[in-house]
């Protein structure tokens, strides 16, 4: 009976070792954590795709499993960067330098608002950073240049092209960067002429179509400027995170750099 119940707590001890080894992080020869296998791994030790058998369950080898599983969750959940790190820094003075462009001698209409909010909301970790950063740069700059009767309505266009840039930030490619652009485009030329129409023209249709006319000359200042201050602030950071490993996400934890 004594020999019996000796091979079951060996038998109960090689099963914990077992799971231990396929719950817990592992270890590459550099001694770095292997992530490699991300959480599917979590996933068949939960129990949901058997992927090892265990002989004789004990409420040790369960306490063991769930310690490993809590290891391994936390090894895998991206770490956010803070404020102090190199690349929240680096946003910072970005947007700061492209909202200064507006003080300077510029055509009309040729200004950063819409790349600042988008470039802003696609590359923050932080979406309170994502809004507040753009936002106190383009009002500070708006208090240099004057307030006028359209700043609530251009602030309105602003969170949104926020918004949309927390749909760009896992896509940022050419291609939705462009995309995004030109969306923020439409709706900011709609909006703001629209809110124009409101207050300054006769509200009939001959007056909207002649508000939109007069502004199409405007828009093509605003499609360059948006188009150029974009492209400019994208490859300013995709370059910065080629030349400089600490500024990418992938580093702090977060998503991959831009491609």
């Amino acid at each position: 009976m004594s020999l019996r119940r000796e091979r079951r707590g060996k038998a109960a001890r090689g099963s914990i070792v077992a799971v231990s080894q396929k719950t817990c992080p592992s270890s590459d020869a550099n001694g770095a954590p292997d992530r490699a296998r991300g959480r599917s791994g979590i996933i068949r030790a939960c129990g949901v795709l058997p992927a090892f058998p265990v002989r004789h369950p004990s409420a040790r080898t369960g306490r063991k499993v769930r310690k490993c599983l809590e290891l391994r969750i936390a090894a895998d959940r991206p770490i956010a960067p803070s404020l102090s790190s190199p690349r929240p820094a680096f946003l910072i003075v970005a947007v700061l330098l492209a909202a200064v462009s507006r003080l300077v001698p510029h055509p009309p209409n040729f200004t950063p608002i819409g790349a600042i909010a988008l470039f802003g909301g696609a590359s923050f970790a932080d979406r309170r950073a994502a809004f507040l950063v753009p936002l106190a740069a383009m009002f500070a700059s708006d208090l240099v240049l004057g307030i006028h009767l359209l700043l609530p309505v251009v602030y309105a266009c602003f969170a949104f092209n926020v918004v949309l840039g927390w749909w760009l930030r896992p896509r940022r490619r050419p291609l939705p960067i462009a995309f995004a652009t030109v969306l923020g485009l439409c709706v900011f030329f709609v909006v703001t002429n629209t809110a124009c129409w409101a207050l300054w023209y006769p509200r009939t249709l001959a007056g909207l179509v002649t508000c939109y006319v007069a502004a199409i000359p405007f828009f093509k200042n605003t499609v360059l400027g948006d188009s150029l201050y974009t492209a400019g602030l994208f490859a300013a950071l995709a370059l910065a995170e080629r030349l400089v490993p600490a500024l990418c996400e992938r580093a702090l934890g977060g998503l991959s750099p831009a491609t």
